[in-house]
């Protein structure tokens, strides 16, 4: 019962919000990108172990549920000239793939739940766990960056909730899986 045009037409409402919106919701692949290797020059090998698990581990089961429960955006269902032209492109593949058509764009994404964008921001906050206060700030800017998912109409909150419990439930896997090693070598 969540009204997205509303949520949209006041995002549009605030220009220079959206603006700033747009801009840090396309941040992530930079994030994704450049503090990996921060993280490598750094020399913190097992905690970029442990980041590859998560991205890998959050794509499989992401992935799966995806591909036995298929769901699309806002922008596929809600009629509005808000949408960009990413956003209806990502309607437009979603729909083509699941008539059995070659897409014919590569525009926007795919999957709408669980989003990938908020499973994704997490991680990039992982990652700079040991470092407070670039931690501190990137956290803000991916709190931001998850509003943007709901408040651009990338996708529906459900989407977002799915994101967050997609990488707690992957972490808590991670935490169990470290445990049992760290008992392991007690043991030997």
């Amino acid at each position: 019962n969540i009204n997205m045009l509303s949520i949209m037409e006041w995002t549009a409402s605030h220009p220079h919000f959206k603006q700033l919106l747009v801009n840090i919701y396309d941040s992530l692949p930079y994030q994704m990108c450049f503090i990996p290797l921060f993280i490598i020059a750094s020399g913190r090998f097992n905690l970029i172990r442990e980041y590859y698990f998560l991205m890998l581990f959050t794509t499989l089961l992401g992935f799966t549920f995806y591909y036995f429960f298929p769901t699309n955006g806002p922008a596929d269902i809600i009629q509005s000239p808000l949408f960009s032209y990413e956003q209806l492109a990502a309607g437009i593949k979603f729909n083509q793939i699941h008539h059995h058509l070659p897409p014919t764009t590569n525009q926007g994404g795919l999957i709408a739940f669980p989003s990938f964008h908020v499973v994704w921001a997490l991680l990039s906050i992982y990652l700079l766990k040991e470092w407070p206060i670039p931690c501190f700030v990137l956290t803000v800017i991916n709190c931001l960056l998850i509003a943007s998912c709901i408040l651009l109409g990338w996708h529906y909150v459900i989407d977002v909730l799915g994101g967050i419990l997609l990488f707690v439930f992957s972490l808590d896997v991670l935490n169990r899986l470290q445990d049992k090693k760290s008992i392991h070598h007690i043991l030997m």
